[in-house]
């Protein structure tokens, strides 16, 4: 699992979105973050026409002041949710650069970042746009350490993401396919036992083929362990979660990423038409971000060492 998580911001609506579900999926996993802004070097031609007004030394000073602001919102939102969390700011020309720089000097083994869909030199090379900037026939040699995800904040999401990975391939691509479920009337002690036995950390709470929970071993720690309950004593269905989200097959893993983030779940049901078909863990979607994304880093590092 992932355990330093670079989060770079522009101080855009889209990052701060992005910023909010990075700093969830940290504190679910129990990372540290490193809030980073890349800020431009000053030039007299230049896109951004405000800066022909200005002298080197407030454009420098603005930048500044900008790259605190936006920074600030990342330590603020670390805090409140508990995580520790480091800033960094760069003046730099080519932002994806200085983001993977960032990445390797503070040892990140993640980069979440919003995409943009931005052209152009200014345009962050993760995401949606990486895929047009870079030929992935290229000859990549030696990857890095390093996965990327980019977090889509778009409200045409749901369209775009039709061409990401989605529930079902998540599904027949799991060695094991079986979903274990268990009564809501069985001890608690056999929901532990089973989940044991099976290496698995959730057990669906059926009646017949109706889903009437879910199970966790955080539950058993929270409610049985810290309670000082008996096991053996207490029916599934005195701490299972009666509310249970679930997930279609043909959403996106993407879709299922923000779901647990936002709701701070590790276990998704799948149901098709009524009916449950599968269950799909944050390990799942882990696993995936990294199938899909590997390749990204990897043609950043060719096209930044040429």
């Amino acid at each position: 699992m992932f355990t330093h998580i670079l989060l770079p911001t522009d101080g855009s609506p889209l990052s701060e979105a992005a910023i909010q579900q990075g700093i969830r999926f940290a504190k679910d996993i129990n990372a540290k973050v490193t809030g980073f802004h890349v800020t431009p070097q000053f030039h007299v031609f230049t896109v951004r026409t405000e800066m022909l007004e200005d002298t080197k030394g407030h454009f420098a000073r603005e930048s500044r002041a900008h790259a605190l602001q936006y920074l600030g919102v990342i330590e603020k939102a670390a805090k409140e949710a508990g995580i520790t969390c480091d800033t960094a700011y760069v003046t730099h020309d080519h932002p994806h650069e200085a983001i993977i720089e960032a990445a390797k000097k503070n040892d990140c083994d993640l980069i979440m970042m919003a995409s943009h869909g931005r052209r152009g030199v200014q345009g962050i090379l993760i995401g949606s746009e990486t895929q047009k900037g870079l030929d992935p026939q290229q000859d990549t040699g030696a990857g890095v350490p390093l996965q990327a995800t980019a977090l889509d904040t778009h409200d045409d999401a749901h369209e775009r993401g039709a061409r990401m990975t989605i529930v079902a391939q998540i599904l027949k691509s799991k060695p094991d396919q079986t979903v274990y479920t268990i009564t809501p009337t069985a001890s608690v002690f056999d929901a532990v036992k089973r989940m044991a036995e099976k290496s698995i950390g959730a057990l669906v709470v059926t009646e017949g083929e109706q889903v009437v929970g879910i199970i966790t071993e955080r539950d058993y720690a929270r409610k049985i362990i810290l309670m000082a309950r008996a096991s053996k004593e207490t029916p599934v269905r005195d701490i299972m979660t009666s509310s249970v989200m679930y997930v279609r097959p043909d959403q996106t893993s993407q879709e299922c990423m923000v779901l647990m983030t936002e709701n701070r779940l590790r276990h998704l049901p799948v149901m098709d038409g009524g009916k449950l078909i599968g269950l799909i863990s944050i390990g799942d979607l882990v696993k995936d971000i990294i199938s899909e994304q590997k390749f990204i880093i990897e043609q950043l590092e060719h096209y930044i060492t040429g």
